[in-house]
């Protein structure tokens, strides 16, 4: 994993967590594109992580295979094939980011750690 991504994922998941749950005008997203690849994407809401996901197997086996967060960080919510899966969290920007860093460098880039981001924070209500 990239300390270096790590480090540069954090400031915006902690302004996402610090705005606190959706309200009728408040509802923070941020979205992480890897450069030079358009259709590798990460949001994170208060609630939830959505990622790109270029996989046919389940999620949870891929999160196991390459051990990817603790047991705990990040709950399987949703997912399609080949399009996208969404996950829980636990609201910890350290594990938010160290799993979506793993995601990125070991089921999207594979295994390439040096990647960069545009990180884009939207009010999505």
């Amino acid at each position: 994993m990239g300390a270096d991504q790590i480090a540069e994922l954090r400031p915006p998941i902690r302004e996402v967590f610090a705005a606190g749950p959706p309200t009728p005008s408040a509802n923070w997203c941020a979205t992480f594109e890897v450069n030079r690849q358009p259709n590798v994407w990460v949001q994170v809401t208060f609630y939830l992580v959505n990622v790109f996901y270029p996989v046919t197997r389940k999620p949870t086996e891929e999160i196991a295979m390459h051990e990817l967060v603790p047991a705990d960080a990040v709950k399987l919510i949703a997912w399609e094939q080949n399009k996208y899966a969404t996950f829980s969290h636990s609201r910890n920007v350290d594990d938010v980011a160290a799993f979506i860093d793993a995601y990125l460098t070991r089921v999207c880039m594979k295994g390439r750690e040096n990647y960069a981001l545009n990180v884009t924070l939207q009010n999505l209500s």
